[in-house]
């Protein structure tokens, strides 16, 4: 008697460098710890951070109290503590939905009853592309921003307005902070540095990894459409006569609609993790944008003019790449509608012609990231953040002169 096989379903895992990235960071939980003890590290890392954070909003108020004796105090704490509060708000949004994330992560397999799986490893792989570009630019940018401040401890000294600021405000700190005890010492300088350091790389590598997640997801959601897209304009190929085999054209049909209609409930699924998330690209980064471009034009050398440069060039690029796929994910979607008109539907069944029109209505509607119901994600919101940021400069341009 023959025996029958029975293969597993293939199963492909998606955003696994995004995964290591988000693990390594604290935004989601480690595999090989538990689940204290995830909790546990977790709220250790980000108590460093508020430790070290707290001395940058102790920087500002003391120039308050006193009289404003350094300027660039407030507006390199402005950028610090705005990062800071920026991470924790889209931290604490995004771990709240880690149970849809993961829920999405596993749903992707839903679309390989309607691809091959090629067609997913081909968008992990530019998931991945665009992941290890800004890996690299962020390590690149970060030990800059870490070197620079080191290298030039003696012009930075000199340019300090007391012996105050001198040992409790050191030169060599990646971020302005107002310690309450001389930090000059060696080892408190080393020890108060690597804090410092830490901070930067967790709210730097937590941004980039939630926002990559986003990205990714919207990468694999644009090649489904265009997978879907091509289905689509073969429903009606080789039925030149109609109502010549009917069932096959209507199984193209149906295998079309829930295929789109999938895709739909999918992308809908995702939005629903990254929708709070996502006020923090409309809001607040004009104003980081604006204050950055303030100090490049601000500072007197060489080298801080680069370290701030890179800062800005890196966070508008992320900007710029997620508005750009949210706009993708509007104009991808409406094509759909234009490839069932495009479709031979004319030689197809009359009972099947009113399923096009029903599928081109539904495809006229675009898939939009709406953020908080304050805004969608597209090019047109980042031009619209762009524009507020040069606002926030020239108000400061013009309040400095």
């Amino acid at each position: 008697m023959d025996t029958v096989t029975t293969t597993a379903p293939e199963r492909v895992d998606i955003l696994v460098l995004v995964q290591k990235i988000l693990k390594i960071f604290f935004q989601i939980p480690a595999d090989r710890l538990s689940r204290v003890a995830n909790n546990l590290v977790t709220l250790l890392g980000h108590l460093a951070c508020f430790v070290n954070a707290s001395g940058t909003v102790v920087a500002v108020i003391y120039q308050f109290l006193i009289g404003i004796e350094d300027p660039y105090i407030i507006w390199e704490t402005t950028i610090g503590v705005s990062d800071y509060l920026g991470f924790v708000y889209v931290s604490v949004c995004f771990r709240m939905k880690l149970n849809r994330l993961r829920k999405a992560l596993r749903g992707i397999d839903v679309f390989l009853d309607y691809c091959d799986a090629s067609v997913i490893r081909a968008a992990e792989a530019e998931v991945n592309f665009y992941t290890k570009c800004f890996v690299g630019y962020f390590l690149i940018g970060l030990f800059l921003n870490g070197l620079v401040p080191i290298l030039g401890r003696h012009s930075c000294n000199e340019r300090r307005v007391s012996d105050f600021y001198r040992k409790h405000d050191p030169c060599g700190m990646p971020v302005r902070n107002l310690y309450p005890f001389d930090a000059t010492d060696p080892l408190v300088f080393a020890v108060v540095y690597a804090v410092e350091a830490f901070t930067c790389f967790l709210v730097c590598f937590g941004i980039l990894g939630i926002t990559m997640t986003l990205i990714g997801f919207l990468i694999h959601i644009i090649a489904q459409i265009t997978n879907c897209k091509k289905h689509i304009l073969q429903i009606f190929e080789d039925n030149d006569d109609p109502g010549h085999d009917e069932e096959k054209v209507r199984e193209r049909m149906t295998f079309c609609i829930n295929y789109h209609r999938t895709i739909i409930s999918y992308t809908e699924s995702v939005y629903a993790v990254f929708n709070l998330v996502l006020i923090i690209h409309i809001s607040v980064t004009s104003l980081i944008f604006g204050v950055t471009l303030y100090l490049i034009t601000k500072v007197e050398t060489y080298a801080d003019k680069s370290r701030y440069s890179l800062q800005l060039a890196g966070w508008i690029a992320l900007l710029f790449i997620t508005c750009y796929y949210g706009q993708r994910i509007i104009t991808e979607s409406v094509t759909i509608a234009d490839a069932a008109y495009q479709s031979l539907w004319y030689n197809g069944p009359v009972s099947l012609q009113k399923n096009v029109k029903l599928m081109i209505m539904r495809g006229q509607r675009p898939l939009k990231l709406n953020v908080a119901s304050i805004g969608v994600i597209s090019l047109e919101t980042f031009v619209g953040v762009m524009k507020t940021a040069y606002s926030f400069f020239a108000l400061l341009i013009t309040i400095s002169d």
